[in-house]
């Protein structure tokens, strides 16, 4: 008897509009049969964000997976199934930061990973959370371990984390329950600035070509 197909909750925090290149993104993605839904909330602090759109995903058993994906990315059509291959609890794509280095959002024992390698599976502390895919368990673990709402937290909490971010604090805390955090950086993220920062941006910016 084969396994159910995944239920992607797609979960995208709206700081102000969609631009019009995420859109595109978002409309070709492609995604197994009918197995999908979209959550977004607006004019909210991002942890707030993101806890209300957890809630709302967890209260569907049928949802696997949630993606969080920012509003300010581009992606490829094939990106979402690529990382669903992985079969992981947590796993992004590649991104990068939108001014001047232009850092991968690849970071290891506090250290960037700038020179990254290329198309491959590598484990981080911290991804960022531009293009994200989270297995429902990882969720469950945690509410189970620190409390109800857990999951995205503003303030530093006991030993798990030195900053007040509540990315890396989930990751953290995903960590403490026995997950680890991976980039597939054969999966190509955009992020959207008055140009697109990709991989191939940021080469031509290191090798000072216009």
């Amino acid at each position: 008897m084969s396994a159910p197909e995944p239920l992607v909750a797609i979960c995208t925090p709206v700081y102000d509009t969609y631009d019009p290149r995420f859109i595109r993104s978002l409309r070709f993605l492609q995604i197994s049969g009918d197995q999908w839904m979209i959550l977004e909330a607006h004019g909210k602090l991002l942890d707030d964000a993101r806890r209300e759109m957890t809630a709302q995903a967890l209260t569907q058993p049928q949802v696997t997976h949630l993606l969080w994906v920012d509003a300010d990315m581009t992606f490829a059509p094939d990106a979402l199934l690529r990382l669903l291959a992985r079969q992981l609890p947590i796993v992004g794509g590649l991104c990068f930061e939108r001014r001047s280095p232009y850092n991968p959002a690849l970071v290891v024992d506090d250290h960037v990973l700038e020179n990254y390698p290329r198309d491959m599976l590598v484990r981080v502390d911290a991804p960022g959370g531009g293009f994200l895919l989270t297995q429902r368990k990882v969720y469950e673990a945690i509410s189970a371990k620190y409390g109800a709402r857990s999951w995205w937290v503003s303030t530093t909490v006991d030993d798990l984390s030195n900053t007040t971010a509540g990315d890396v604090s989930f990751l953290a805390r995903a960590k403490a329950c026995g997950f680890d955090t991976y980039v597939d950086t054969s999966v190509k993220i955009g992020h959207i600035a008055k140009t697109t920062i990709d991989e191939t941006f940021v080469d031509r910016w290191r090798r000072g070509a216009p």
